[in-house]
Formats: C-alpha cells, sequence, structure tokens
C-alpha cells in the first residue's frame, strides 16, 4: 500500500514540474544571474492571463521577489556567513536564498513555505 501511495505521490510531483516547465521560462534576468530559475516572466503567457486561465493557485514562488534577490544577492557575495551552517529558508518562494547558500558551501540548506 504504501509503494501505491509513493507512486501517486511521484506522479502528482512530476505533474507539477510539468506544469510549472510548461508556464515559466527559466531566467537569469535578475539580482543574481548565477541563479537559474523558473519564473513568471512577460514572456510567459501568465503574465497576462485571467485568474480562471492560471493552472496554480497564487503563484507566487514563480516571482522572483526584490527582497529574496537582495538577500541572495548578499549570501553570494559574503559566502563566509553560511559556509558550513545549516541554512532555514522560511517562506522561499522560488527557492532562490536557499540556493544561494547551498552554492556558497551551506552544510544543510532547507527551504520551506506553504507551496508545494
Amino acid at each position: 500500500m504504501a509503494a501505491r501511495s509513493s507512486f501517486r505521490q511521484l506522479a502528482t510531483f512530476c505533474d507539477l514540474a510539468a506544469l510549472i516547465k510548461h508556464h515559466t521560462v527559466v531566467t537569469t534576468e535578475h539580482m543574481t544571474p548565477e541563479i537559474k530559475l523558473h519564473l513568471i516572466t512577460p514572456q510567459c503567457e501568465l503574465w497576462t492571463a485571467s485568474a480562471d486561465k492560471i493552472p496554480f493557485s497564487d503563484p507566487y514562488w514563480a516571482f522572483y521577489w526584490p527582497g529574496g534577490q537582495a538577500l541572495a544577492r548578499y549570501i553570494l557575495d559574503n559566502p563566509e556567513i553560511v559556509k558550513q551552517r545549516c541554512v532555514l529558508d522560511v517562506g522561499s518562494g522560488s527557492g532562490a536564498c536557499a540556493i544561494a547558500a547551498a552554492m556558497c558551501g551551506a552544510r544543510r540548506v532547507t527551504a520551506n513555505d506553504t507551496d508545494p
């Protein structure tokens, strides 16, 4: 029974990943070009889509908010603040700050958000 449940979770995750890839673009046009992120940009249909056409509920994770950009930039420019430390990125959204911490040698990184 557990294997069947795990398979459903994997299938759901794969469906979500496919939706994200289809509706976003990989971009480096932000303050941390070292990090490639799947984001909703003006090139995406979702940029101007009405709410009934969006397959996600509140895709805040698909926008690289200025505060996250500034914090990720700070981490990348000052890697010693996370090197060999455990980092918790609360409200991680796109995950950029967690990615930056991992790139800078954090021992363990946990990205936490309410969105799957």
